[in-house]
């Protein structure tokens, strides 16, 4: 009964928020986190104001394989592959908003760290390269953008986001490599996920969060080790 309410409350208090949103990013913000400044410009997801990134940043922190190859996929301002890049992982960092590429790239030179970046919707731009880990902090409202901000949020109205991805990532990955996804309970999970087993895809439950009222969840998925011919 009580989430309930808390998801209702959200749901009303959600336009207000979204305004208010909009009209701090209306400029370039600078964000500090655990001795990174980070370069959040009008139109990037801001990891300070939203729970998501930092949750999966300190999960992220936690995994082991240091000097592994890592991809953090929809960047938006690149707090993960900057923390990750810091700890001695070799991590790629990509981005469909030339804007929030070009802010990693201030970010990286910001912290003189060594970190590739490149622009890409999802793969599109991605040189074949196998990863072992793969972040990914997804839009998932189903609702289609209109721009580069709301790429950040919506995936289309018929989850194409993530149709293109599950029906393209297994190529950069191994048996042995694991994708890390966020997802809110506000989300369309059930869904998601069944698009995922289409193109053979396991899930496993990793992490829980709540913040206020809100729940992540972190999964990982990994390719199926039988997949038919």
């Amino acid at each position: 009964m009580i989430d309930r309410i808390r998801r209702q409350f959200r749901r009303l208090t959600q336009p207000i928020l979204w305004r208010l949103y909009k009209a701090y990013l209306s400029k370039t913000r600078w964000f500090n986190y655990d001795g990174l400044s980070i370069k959040v410009a009008p139109s990037v997801f801001h990891p300070g104001l939203l729970f998501s990134t930092k949750i999966l940043a300190q999960f992220a922190l936690n995994l082991e394989l240091k000097g592994s190859k890592v991809l953090e996929l929809g960047a938006g301002s690149g707090l993960i592959a900057s923390l990750m890049a810091r700890e001695g992982f070799l991590v790629t960092a990509s981005d469909i908003n030339p804007i929030a590429v070009r802010s990693i790239l201030e970010t990286k030179d910001m912290n003189n760290l060594e970190l590739e970046v490149i622009e890409s919707d999802l793969l599109k731009n991605i040189p074949p390269t196998i990863f072992q880990y793969i972040l990914i902090n997804p839009p998932y409202f189903p609702q289609e953008p209109t721009n580069n901000r709301e790429k950040a949020f919506f995936c289309g109205q018929n989850f194409e986001y993530f149709h293109n991805l599950f029906s393209t990532i297994g190529t950069y990955m191994q048996v042995q490599s694991s994708i890390f996804m966020i997802l809110s309970d506000d989300c369309a999970i059930e869904t998601i996920q069944s698009i995922a087993r289409k193109h053979h895809f396991t899930w496993k439950l990793l992490h829980e969060e709540k913040v206020w009222g809100e729940t992540n969840f972190i999964y990982e998925i990994t390719k199926d080790r039988l997949t038919p011919i």
